[in-house]
C-alpha cells in the first residue's frame, strides 16, 4: 500500500464526489418534484399548512398589545420575544414591573388569549428593560 502519490499521478475520483453525486432520492426529478428542498421550507409549510404559522409581523405584536393594555401602559413597556408560547415584555420602570406581573397579569393574560393576534400564547414573563419610550 503507498501513502505517497508519486509525481505526475493524478488523484483518483472517488464515486461520492461532490460532481458525481446524484440528487436524493426523496423527491426525485422524474415524480415530478424539485428535487431536494431545504427542511427550513419544509418544516415552514407544514406549519402553515397545519394552521401553526406563528410568524407574524412586528407591527400586528405591537397593535394586539397596545389595545389589550391601552396606550399610557404600551408607551412605557416593549415586546421583546414570543416563543414557545411565552411572551417576554420589558417594562421601563420597576414600579410599572411590579404592578403588572403582581396585580393585572392575570388579566392580561386572559385578554390575550381571547385576541388573535397572539397565538398559541400560555404565559407572560415581564422583565425590567432600559429603552426609549416613542413619546
Amino acid at each position: 500500500m503507498k501513502l505517497f502519490r508519486e509525481p505526475g499521478q493524478t488523484k483518483r475520483r472517488r464515486v461520492t464526489d461532490r460532481k458525481t453525486r446524484r440528487h436524493g432520492r426523496g423527491r426525485s426529478n422524474e415524480a415530478g418534484g424539485k428535487g431536494p428542498e431545504v427542511l427550513e421550507d419544509i418544516l415552514r409549510r407544514w406549519l402553515k399548512e397545519n394552521s401553526l404559522d406563528t410568524t407574524l409581523g412586528r407591527a400586528q405584536l405591537e397593535s394586539c398589545w397596545k389595545d389589550t393594555v391601552g396606550e399610557e401602559v404600551a408607551d412605557r413597556t416593549r415586546i421583546v420575544d414570543l416563543r414557545g408560547g411565552t411572551l417576554v415584555v420589558e417594562v421601563d420602570s420597576a414600579p410599572l414591573l411590579g404592578e403588572l406581573s403582581a396585580y393585572y397579569r392575570e388579566e392580561i393574560m386572559s385578554s390575550l388569549r381571547q385576541s388573535e393576534g397572539f397565538p398559541n400564547f400560555q404565559n407572560i414573563r415581564f422583565r425590567a428593560g432600559n429603552f426609549e419610550t416613542n413619546t
